[in-house]
């Protein structure tokens, strides 16, 4: 099984990549408080950069502002994850703790100004992709996405995530502490490599020291455009 990301994106968004984590075999975390105090201080530094700042014009959201437009999307109708955190974040929203995992996604996120995704593989009927959608892609209550094409992740027929990383289905938040194997997914641009590499390795750390996950780390771009992750 992969995660792969198809020519038809990388032709929209030429220097689009992912990085990628699968965690298996994770056990009820240790140090909670630790992993507490982390998700604590990322909204604590989040809500002091946010200030009098427009989040739509900040470099890190501005490209995947233009790489939704450039996906055929509206990213003032359908912005993505981080974007919408930030607006939550500095609007002084309550964002109420999920579970240590779902926190520890959204810790990254934040500190480093990334989406990151979280899906259980144990869900998937097929590869996980990134592509654009067709007639047969079913999202919630089984409607289907007739007549239009969008950028999903999608896994068999079942989308995960709509209009690229704008808002996961309620099959893709099926995500549950009972799941035995996990998928991160990091999303950006060649031009931040680095530190999505940087922020994937410490989600990977975390992941390995609080939750004694067997851990796998890889990316994904045009020139590498899937990973194996089952």
């Amino acid at each position: 099984m992969f995660f792969k990301v198809d020519e038809q994106i990388f032709q929209r968004v030429n220097d689009y990549c992912v990085g990628v984590i699968t965690a298996g075999k994770l056990t009820q975390p240790d140090r909670l408080d630790f992993l507490s105090g982390y998700y604590d201080a990322a909204f604590l530094d989040a809500s002091q950069r946010l200030k009098d700042v427009d989040v739509k014009t900040m470099p890190g959201i501005e490209k995947y502002r233009k790489a939704l437009t450039a996906l055929g999307v509206n990213p003032n109708k359908f912005p993505c994850s981080i974007e919408a955190l930030f607006r939550r974040i500095q609007k002084g929203n309550q964002i109420n703790s999920i579970s240590p995992l779902v926190d520890l996604g959204l810790a990254i996120s934040i500190k480093y100004t990334f989406p990151v995704g979280l899906h259980a593989i144990d869900s998937f009927p097929g590869d996980m992709e990134v592509r654009f959608s067709n007639d047969d892609d079913v999202f919630d209550e089984g409607a289907h996405l007739t007549g239009q094409s969008e950028p999903v992740y999608v896994t068999g027929n079942s989308v995960r995530t709509r209009n690229w990383l704008w808002r996961q289905t309620e099959a893709g938040r099926s995500t549950t502490s009972d799941s035995k194997s996990l998928l991160f997914l990091i999303d950006g641009f060649l031009s931040d490599r680095e530190s999505i590499i940087k922020a994937r390795d410490e989600l990977e750390l975390f992941l390995k020291n609080l939750f004694s996950a067997e851990t796998k780390a890889g990316f994904v771009c045009a020139e590498t455009p899937s990973f194996e992750i089952a």
